[in-house]
């Protein structure tokens, strides 16, 4: 962890939060990479959905993350709210065609 994290999470203790620094720095023993790699698994999944829909230039903070307990997370960076707005309207779209038994895959 650099000199300035840590620093930042003395001196605020809001800053502890949840995630750790990225998961590529930890090496193969660390508990964390199983969570970071299925976190990855998960961001490559809907990176491909995401790219499908033409959305790659407003998701392009999309990637796996872990959390200090070892937990995968998957970040979409900072996004223009219209892009997110889109995307909930796929998700919906989608979970109504297969609520209708339309196969979407």
């Amino acid at each position: 962890m650099s000199e300035d994290t840590t620093s930042r999470r003395e001196a605020d203790p809001a800053f502890a939060g949840v995630c750790e620094p990225r998961a590529e720095i930890f090496g193969n023993g660390a508990p964390f990479v199983r969570g970071w790699a299925t976190a990855r698994t998960a961001s490559l999944g809907l990176a491909a959905q995401i790219r499908s829909a033409g959305l790659v230039d407003d998701f392009a903070g999309l990637r796996a993350d872990v959390s200090v307990s070892g937990q995968g997370l998957v970040c979409l960076g900072t996004t223009h709210p219209d892009a997110v707005r889109l995307l909930a309207v796929l998700i919906s779209r989608g979970l109504c065609a297969e609520m209708d038994g339309v196969n979407v895959a």
